[in-house]
């Protein structure tokens, strides 16, 4: 079984207002200057109830979130995928993975306030 490479993950906490479209723009850039292309990778944003537990967001690229070249704009509400039900606030946690290459881009927190 593939695993995925956490190495070079960013630790984020992310805060947004629960029940309101979550407006945010990654920008992301290489250490030799270089431009990070996007475009043909496979993305994948979910949120889950707990460390290590439920998925309730499951978004890829073209859903929850766009992407180009060195950005990825998120233009979505955070919701539970299975009850179709914003999620409340409170704490979640959150993993965005670039599924061709198998590495994580980030990890951490969704504060829903």
């Amino acid at each position: 079984m593939t695993s995925l490479d956490f190495s070079r993950a960013v630790n984020l906490n992310i805060k947004a207002t629960a029940g309101r479209k979550f407006d945010a723009v990654l920008t992301f850039t290489r250490d030799d200057s270089g431009s990070v292309d996007w475009t043909a990778k496979t993305l994948n944003f979910k949120v889950y109830d707990k460390f290590n537990g439920t998925a309730m967001v499951n978004w890829a690229g073209g859903t929850g979130f766009a992407i180009s070249t060195d950005t990825i704009t998120f233009n979505q509400v955070f919701e539970n995928e299975i009850t179709e039900v914003d999620l409340e606030k409170g704490i979640y946690y959150f993993e965005f993975y670039n599924l061709t290459d198998l590495q994580a881009i980030a990890y951490g927190k969704v504060e829903l306030i």
